[in-house]
Order: C-alpha cells, then structure tokens, then sequence
C-alpha cells in the first residue's frame, strides 16, 4: 500500500488510515510494522533523551548501519538506511494507533532529520498573512495554535512536524505533514462549537482527514514567520524577535536530530539551520495560557505577520 507524508511516497506493509492512499508512484521508504520484539539483541551507543522530570522519553541506540528508537515500554523503531526501512516493533499491549502516531509524529521526523532534512517540532498553517509556524516543549500550544487559526478556514500544514526546504536561494518552503491534529477536548469546542460539553475529562482526541472540521493543506508554502510559544497568566500578548544567536539556540532545541553523537550529521544540520532557517528569525510570542484569548493572539500573530 503506498502513502504520502511529508511531502514522500511511503510504502507500508500494513493499513495507515490517518494517511490518504497514492494509485501509484515510487516510495521513498518503507513503514513496516511487526509483532516480535529486539530482545536478545545487543545494541550500542545508547543516548537517552530525557523529559523535564529526567527520565527518557526515547533512547537512541546502534548496530551497524541500524538505529533503533525506543519509545519508553510502548515500542522499538530500527531504521535500516541500506534498504530505506523503518520498522515498528510493538511492544506489550501498546494499541495499534498509539504505534502509528509514533511512526507518523516521531520516528519518521526523526529520521526525515538523519536523512538531511530539516524538520522542526512545529505546528503551522497558512494564515492570510502567509504561513506561520509555532515553536515550543510540549504543552505549550503549538497545536491548539494552528488549530485556532484553522477553525477561521486556514488550512493546517501540520500538527508536531514541519519538514523545510529551500526554493532556490529564496523562500523557505513549509511541506504538508498529513491530514492529522490532536488536539486536547477542551480546545475541540475552539474549533467546533458543536462539541461544546461533548467531552467528559482532559484527553487527547484526533482530528483526522475524515473530519471536516479542519482543512489540512495540500500544497508547500512559502514559511513567513516562526513564532516561538511562551504561555503566562495574564492578558497581554507581546511579540519581540530574538536575536540570531538566540534563534539558532532555539532552533537547535526544537528541531528533530537522530543521532546527538554524530559529529557529521550534527555538523550538517547546524549548516542547515544557520543558512537557511536563521535568516528568516523566530520570535518570541508571549500570550495568556487561556482559550478564550484566542482570537486575540491570532489577531496579534496576524498583524505581526502582515508587517513581514
């Protein structure tokens, strides 16, 4: 079966509903999902990223030419660059979509990144200003951001990942993820207001290419302004630039990066960062951590957009 994400023809050995199907075309890497598991196996060069409490959300390790990933007890990637394969190893009873949404929002930027690409942990959307995209940790709002710009009409890019690329020595071009949001049910009734009570609890709800809700945008963009998010108490919104150094700094931070011991592939995406991301500037976006201060922190991001 052959899908396309992030602007590439992916071929996968079993179903991804969250991903609209291709007729035909050439894949540039194969999805591949198995029950087994990596146990016995020895791996090595083990680097651990940790969360804000210390401990490892993902931790990175080789064999050869293989690089697994694995995700806390949910479950192991290995990507194996000779045949372009990235397979999913489940792991206890981890359901089926919580593995696709690591394979779509994690693994696969994540080696998108190790294979020269420059993929930021980003919402965006095309805006009347041009396309915009949001910077921050988790929690910070990045989806319900472009999700409030998308209840107005605006097409989402994407939800977690945003891949770039340059057009000729230009503009800095946003690709579409796939038709996909997860939004937490107290933003839904932002974007619906049909689903205004709907929801019982805090959780995680998916917004996908069968929902009409949003629109989820086709075509690459010209990338006018990347904010980076800093939710307060409060009323005021403020926007200010950052400076180069401190751009390249956050930049760095929010960016998808396989291998962190890696001299040459970190070396490269340090010269792709600077060379093309730089220039452009990211800006620090302080705003009240309030739902109902939406449309008045996508007023400001317009406006401030417009002034480009």
């Amino acid at each position: 079966m052959l899908y396309r994400a992030y602007g590439l023809i992916l071929s996968s050995s079993h179903r991804i509903p969250e991903l609209a199907p291709v007729g035909r075309g050439r894949a540039a890497l194969r999805l591949q999902f198995e029950r087994g598991t990596l146990a016995g196996q020895r791996w090595y060069g083990a680097s651990p990223r940790p969360q804000e409490d210390g401990r490892p959300w993902l931790i990175v390790s080789r064999r050869g030419e293989l690089l697994r990933m694995q995700f806390r007890t949910l479950a192991d990637f290995v990507w194996d660059p000779m045949t372009r394969t990235l397979t999913a190893f489940r792991r206890g009873g981890t359901p089926a979509q919580t593995i696709r949404h690591l394979a779509l929002d994690q693994a696969l930027p994540l080696v998108l990144g190790h294979e020269g690409f420059t993929v930021l942990h980003a919402s965006a959307c095309v805006t009347p200003a041009g396309t915009v995209a949001f910077l921050g940790p988790t929690g910070a709002g990045k989806s319900t951001m472009a999700a409030a710009f998308g209840a107005t009409g605006c097409p989402v890019i994407a939800d977690d990942a945003v891949l770039l690329t340059q057009r000729g020595n230009a503009d800095l071009i946003a690709v579409p993820a796939y038709a996909g949001s997860r939004l937490w049910s107290d933003v839904l009734p932002v974007v619906d207001p049909r689903r205004r009570g709907a929801s019982r609890g805090r959780t995680k709800r998916r917004l996908g290419r069968h929902d009409r809700t949003l629109r989820f945008a086709k075509d690459p963009a010209p990338l006018r302004r990347v904010y980076l998010l800093k939710p307060r108490k409060g009323t005021d919104v403020l926007i200010e630039p950052l400076s180069r150094r401190d751009s390249l700094i956050e930049l760095i931070k929010h960016t998808y990066v396989l291998e962190v011991r890696d001299r040459a592939h970190l070396l490269a995406h340090f010269d792709r960062l600077t060379r093309d991301c730089v220039p452009l500037g990211i800006r620090m976006l302080t705003y009240p951590h309030d739902v109902a201060m939406l449309p008045r922190v996508c007023a400001a991001i317009l406006a401030d957009a417009s002034s480009a």
